[in-house]
Order: C-alpha cells, then sequence, then structure tokens
C-alpha cells in the first residue's frame, strides 16, 4: 500500500514538473507555484506513511481494541461509548503515566471494556501510533 501511495506521488510529481517545464520562459511566480506544490504534494504522502513500529501497533490495537474502538485514521467505533482513538488528544498521550497504565492494565468505569496488558515495547509503539493518528476535529 505504501509503494502505491509512493507511485501517485511520483506521478504528481513528474506532472508538476513537466508543467513547469512547459512554462519555459513563462513567470517565474508561475515556476515558483508549481514547483512549491510539487514539495508539498510529495511531503504529504511521506508524512503518513506509518513506520514498521506504527503497524505492528496498529495491528495490536486492531486486534485488542478494534472490536469497541475506531482505531485507525477514520471510520467510527463499533461501541457506542467507545471514542476513536484518533480522538484521544495530546493531554493523555502526553501524559508521562499513559505508558504505566497501558503496561499495567487500563482501568475503567465501563464494565464491558476488558483489561489489556501491554509490554514497554509494545506500550512505547501504541503511544507512538497514537500521536500519529491524531486529528484536530472530531466528527
Amino acid at each position: 500500500m505504501e509503494s502505491l501511495r509512493l507511485t501517485q506521488i511520483n506521478k504528481g510529481y513528474r506532472y508538476l514538473y513537466g508543467m513547469a517545464l512547459q512554462i519555459g520562459g513563462g513567470s517565474m511566480v508561475m515556476k515558483g507555484l508549481f514547483a512549491t506544490l510539487s514539495i508539498i504534494l510529495c511531503c504529504d504522502g511521506v508524512a503518513h506513511a506509518l513506520d514498521g513500529e506504527q503497524q505492528r501497533a496498529q495491528a495490536l490495537l486492531k486486534e485488542f481494541c478494534g472490536r469497541c474502538h475506531a482505531v485507525g485514521k477514520a471510520g467510527q467505533s463499533p461501541h457506542a461509548y467507545a471514542p476513536p482513538f484518533r480522538h484521544l488528544g495530546n493531554d493523555k498521550l502526553y501524559d508521562e503515566d499513559f505508558s504505566q497504565r497501558l503496561r499495567e492494565g487500563l482501568s475503567t468505569i465501563h464494565p464491558d471494556m476488558p483489561t489489556f496488558r501491554f509490554s514497554q515495547r509494545d506500550a512505547e509503539a501504541v503511544i507512538n501510533y497514537l500521536r500519529a493518528i491524531q486529528t484536530k476535529t472530531r466528527r
């Protein structure tokens, strides 16, 4: 999937580069605009790609939490009272105790939420993944 995304980025970059070359002796402003757009297009795809650790964390969260929570960048949570993980917010994810709570098992007031315990390595990967998928607005 990542190689498909990179292929799309490369096609977009080549198109914009070709457009800039066609302008030739034209406006320097237009050349600069095409160059800027090509950089944005290229960097946008790279910024959203998950690294190996984040992919492992995503798989763990899907396995343990996915029956109730939306664990990705989009989608509704299957359980009405389970917030999508992309809306946890930075306050929780930068809380020093969050990693420890993941390792010891999160306790909650919801009786139907099971307790999962993560290794230190997995807890750090999960936090890294959750930070990567946070959105600024709730949908």
